[in-house]
């Protein structure tokens, strides 16, 4: 088993910070939102991005000499407030096959920690793709 801590603290009106190991992170607190920081769903999503990106990076470190984005959203209804959606989208600068690619998403997925824990909850969908590549999530041209 692995263990993980974290300790935060509000440190100002609407602004908390929390320390983990050597690094410390600021967000917001401040229930109308702001643009200039990230508010929990904004940490949910980032947490997201990073597990995505970490299983990448473990799984196909070859990959990972090329730049690798993730674009998360999310999907929330106002009442009662709660998530309902995750989906995400992988963009690869690479010269692997999609049938590559579609290998390592389903390594990614199978061994991401926080969206296998995030998926017994909400629904969960991505995509992954060469850089230049259609995004399989966006509606296309007629």
């Amino acid at each position: 088993m692995v263990r993980y801590s974290l300790s935060a603290r509000r440190t100002a009106e609407q602004g908390s910070l929390a320390r983990c190991k050597d690094a410390a992170l600021s967000f917001s607190t401040d229930p109308g939102g702001t643009l200039r920081s990230f508010g929990a769903v904004d940490l949910l999503l980032a947490s997201v991005a990073a597990c995505l990106l970490a299983s990448v990076e473990r799984y196909l470190p070859d990959v990972c000499q090329n730049e690798v984005t993730v674009d998360v959203r999310a999907l929330s209804q106002s009442y009662p407030p709660e998530i309902v959606a995750i989906s995400y989208s992988i963009e690869v600068d690479t010269e692997e096959t999609q049938m590559q690619l579609d290998r390592l998403h389903s390594v990614v997925r199978k061994h991401g920690e926080v969206v296998n824990t995030l998926s017994l909850a909400i629904p969960i969908s991505g995509s992954i793709r060469r850089r230049g590549a259609p995004d399989p999530a966006e509606p296309q041209p007629a």
